[in-house]
């Protein structure tokens, strides 16, 4: 139940999307609007701040169900930071990993994240990565393609 309320969630912000307020111009509106979202629980307002190019059915399925379970939390604070560029493995691992041939990326390159603090999971929270399309600044998707290396998973079936 929860999937096709997700997947008919998605559909519904899509074509909602085209009549929307024109995407956030800076890093500081992307997080002042993604919090005005999550406080006020509006999942359609979340899936508009994030860049859907080149992500799958499945991916938007699991991207909008994601959005929905966020927004069942209370949230403390939504905070800037900047996009750890010396931490290879807050790069490689956070962002892109293959799993059984498949290979997972956000579909931009991220150059900071949106660190959500909720009261109800103390010690929790989430990072969402965003990054910059022209003008634009919105939350990363991802994005997967066949792996061009085999995963550990399938070295050892």
């Amino acid at each position: 139940m929860k999937q096709l309320l997700a997947v008919s969630f998605l559909a519904f912000a899509t074509i909602l999307n085209s009549f929307s307020a024109p995407p956030p111009t800076s890093a500081e509106q992307l997080r002042s609007e993604f919090e005005a979202a999550l406080r006020a629980k509006e999942t359609n307002a979340i899936v508009s701040l994030i860049y859907w190019k080149d992500v799958s059915e499945k991916g938007k399925s699991i991207d909008a169900q994601e959005t929905v379970d966020m927004v069942t939390h209370d949230i403390v604070s939504v905070e800037l930071s900047s996009w750890p560029t010396n931490d290879w493995a807050t790069n490689n691992l956070f962002l892109e990993t293959d799993i059984k041939g498949i290979h997972y990326k956000p579909n931009l390159q991220a150059i900071g994240r949106l660190n959500v603090k909720f009261s109800d999971m103390p010690g929790f929270g989430a990072q969402m990565p965003y990054g910059k399309i022209g003008d634009t600044f919105l939350m990363a998707a991802t994005i997967e393609e066949k792996s061009a290396t085999l995963s550990t998973n399938q070295i050892k079936n």
